[in-house]
């Protein structure tokens, strides 16, 4: 298993970063890119680390937000129809909350159009879609308690959004399982308590992405609690970044002791 950081909102000396998630990851003989951050800073720093976008074998986007589906739009529709594939859920327009006002996540239409070329996969809850060997996606049941709240457009109306076009990444290597999620918008306790039942497991080597607590240091009662439930799981190492927030990870950092920081341009191999 190699990972290779295309986008996060950190980098290390001589990479660009944004915000957004985008990771080169190597396994099974496959080569697949899981989202795209916002941009086209994935596909820049795809050549910069001499790969080529001809090489990659699969694109999965985690969800329907501009920060990680928004590169897309740089995309051949050929690759998209022959290699993306994206929840059915995530074509529609989605909405966060800060301070009471809505503020569209969505990407811009043009993006949306993008995606609209891609696979579209009808995902539903706890079932594992095997898109090769060992290489599944999954969504699992919506319970996140993080205070974060957003929303999305059913038919005329703004509802509270219950992330039905969330799908992580899991691949089994050896025995061994690796979770890739954008944003754990699900909560990372479901994602952990469905993937080690679905799968049959609890040998987690590692979860890689980011965990939707970047306030969470705000409240220290909220990241400890945070903190003692991935400590129950006994997962193996936590390579985090993007929306888990600097302050949030540091902490983390301290609490847990195998806490890896992602940043664009950083590899990790196993």
């Amino acid at each position: 298993m190699k990972i290779s950081v295309l986008v996060d909102d950190d980098s290390i000396k001589n990479f660009s970063s944004e915000h957004g998630l985008s990771l080169l990851i190597e396994s099974n003989n496959k080569k697949i890119i899981f989202d795209t951050g916002k941009s086209d800073l994935f596909l820049k720093n795809l050549k910069k680390l001499n790969y080529s976008i001809d090489n990659i074998d699969y694109l999965f986007v985690s969800h329907g937000h501009y920060d990680h589906m928004g590169g897309l739009f740089y995309l051949d529709n050929n690759f998209l129809r022959e290699k993306a594939y994206i929840s059915s859920y995530a074509i529609n327009t989605f909405y966060g909350s800060a301070m009471g006002i809505k503020k569209e996540v969505s990407p811009s239409d043009l993006v949306i159009s993008k995606g609209q070329i891609a696979n579209k996969i009808k995902n539903s809850r706890n079932t594992p879609i095997e898109i090769a060997e060992n290489i599944f996606l999954l969504s699992v049941p919506y319970k996140n308690n993080n205070g974060d709240v957003f929303y999305k457009k059913y038919l005329d109306d703004i509802l509270i959004d219950d992330f039905s076009h969330e799908m992580l990444l899991v691949i089994k290597e050896e025995n061994k399982y690796f979770i890739f999620t954008g944003c754990s918008h699900c909560g990372i306790n479901s994602i952990l308590v469905s993937v080690k039942k679905i799968f049959n497991t609890s040998n987690i080597e590692a979860i890689v992405g980011g965990l939707h607590c970047k306030n969470f240091y705000l409240n220290p009662s909220k990241l400890n609690s945070l903190a003692n439930q991935l400590k129950s799981h006994n997962v193996q190492k936590f390579i985090l970044g993007h929306c888990t927030g600097t302050i949030s990870r540091t902490i983390l950092k301290g609490k847990l002791k195998n806490v890896e920081n992602l940043a664009t341009g950083k590899i990790f191999e196993f």
